[in-house]
């Protein structure tokens, strides 16, 4: 059995929109087999896949390990990826390692920082976020690695836009070559 709390971003969501975005990975199958079984629960009462979530709601989750941990193995590379180097209760900062993207591209590329965060805080806290956060402060192309900075709500997202468009934040960069350059 897994339980998670309802964060205000799935309130007034249905139950099966969650439980999609709380295991990516297991087959849609599995998760419409357990609102049949009646295997899903708020707040210890058998609800219905139409079920409308509140704040602070808990879902207890009864779908057999070996799907969970099938998913998770899929993730697991993913979430052995960057590292995490502070966090508080406004920001989170990430080490972002060279060639992974911070965001999908058209290529709808899976391997991405975003996604990566959320994973990672969602395998961590058994809890989400609102829809859009953490929400990414600024960006690194994927051929650099570095400090990336990520807002946990939309008033610490306006405050961090503003000072790195007017310079308050800066960036700098390091440029590592080997040898001497020709020119």
């Amino acid at each position: 059995m897994r339980e998670f709390s309802v964060d205000t971003g799935y309130e007034k969501k249905r139950i099966d929109e969650f439980l999609f975005n709380m295991f990516p990975n297991v087959n849609s199958s599995v998760i419409y087999k357990a609102f049949r079984k009646r295997n899903i629960k708020v707040n210890d009462k058998r609800v219905s896949l139409s079920y409308t979530l509140s704040a602070n709601d808990k879902v207890q989750v009864y779908i057999p390990e070996e799907y969970l941990a099938q998913a998770t193995d899929e993730n697991e590379s993913f979430i052995a990826g960057p590292e995490m180097i502070y966090e508080d209760k406004y920001i989170i900062i990430i080490s972002k390692p060279q060639g992974m993207p911070v965001h999908k591209d058209r290529n709808n590329e899976m391997r991405v920082l975003d996604s990566w965060l959320q994973i990672f805080l969602r395998a961590r806290d058994n809890t989400l976020y609102e829809d859009d956060f953490p929400a990414l402060c600024h960006r690194l192309d994927r051929n650099t690695g570095g400090l990336v900075l990520f807002a946990k709500d939309s008033k610490t997202l306006a405050v961090l836009e503003d000072k790195f468009r007017t310079h308050e934040i800066g960036k700098k960069y390091l440029c590592v070559v080997n040898g001497v350059p020709n020119k």
